[in-house]
């Protein structure tokens, strides 16, 4: 029975937990509020940003699929673009599905960007 199951789920494409997308929900940019993305789309772009090209390391950390990631770097919607050329805010951090490692400093990370080195690039600025 239990067999008869997992084959009914598999056929109705049911994905393992690590697979599943995440429930659409919108990021807004705080400074520009008519930039509104998925959640999903806001960490993919922040991965990018830290400079991390790898899309299939970027489609595991945020649970998309490698093509989900390729549409989102060919930024052809313009809030997708807008973000993109804007960045990801300083002091604004992402949870991710799966750790990455961070380019610059090798840190395992479970959200984005890196906090050490956004603490290191912050500490380089004169105060305000």
């Amino acid at each position: 029975m239990a067999s008869h199951v997992s084959r009914r789920s598999s056929a109705l494409g049911a994905q393992p937990p690590s697979k599943r997308k995440e429930p659409t929900r919108t990021w807004r940019h705080p400074s520009q509020r008519s930039i509104e993305v998925p959640y999903a789309t806001a960490k993919v772009v922040a991965l990018m940003q830290m400079g991390i090209r790898d899309y299939a390391v970027i489609a595991g950390a945020v649970a998309l699929t490698v093509q989900d990631v390729r549409r989102i770097d060919l930024a052809e919607e313009g809030s997708v673009r807008q973000l993109g050329v804007l960045g990801i805010p300083h002091g604004v951090y992402f949870r991710l599905q799966e750790k990455v490692r961070c380019p610059k400093c090798s840190a395992l990370l479970n959200m984005v960007p890196c906090i050490a080195c956004d603490s290191a690039s912050d500490s380089s600025l004169p105060p305000a």
